[in-house]
């Protein structure tokens, strides 16, 4: 009995809370270079500023978007972020990732959740190129 009132009391002490609200977010809470130390994505970036997103895709270049909208949700403990955008030939898309704000933030992909991408910058220092 004493075991099973230890671990409720251990659940409920780290379970996620299911009232939890994302803080809100705007794209200057994003704004920066963001980069990764995982194997495969040397020379690969993120960088998000005045209303454009860039995505660095190492020898195959980089590419550069307007922005359309930005929607957060809960999801697991943090806010699961809907970047919508759109290219040049009005084509819409969208980015979605996790973002906590811990330290000067950390990004992951929902499909990739253990390749953490981290602030390098807080200024943009690519110039865009728009596709």
């Amino acid at each position: 009995m004493l075991l099973i009132a230890a671990i409720a009391g251990i659940y409920w002490l780290f379970a996620p809370d299911p009232g939890w609200q994302p803080p809100p977010l705007h794209q200057n809470d994003l704004r920066g270079v963001w980069t990764t130390s995982a194997a495969g994505y040397r020379n690969r970036f993120l960088q998000i500023a005045d209303g454009i997103i860039t995505f660095g895709w190492g020898e195959a270049g980089a590419g550069s978007y307007i922005i359309d909208d930005l929607a957060i949700e809960p999801a697991d403990g943090t806010a699961l972020v809907h970047l919508n955008y759109h290219d040049l030939g009005g084509i819409g898309y969208r980015f979605n990732f996790h973002y906590l704000p811990h330290g000067d933030g950390i990004i992951w992909l929902p499909h990739q959740q253990n390749i953490h991408w981290l602030r390098s910058n807080n200024e943009p220092v690519h110039i865009p190129e728009f596709r």
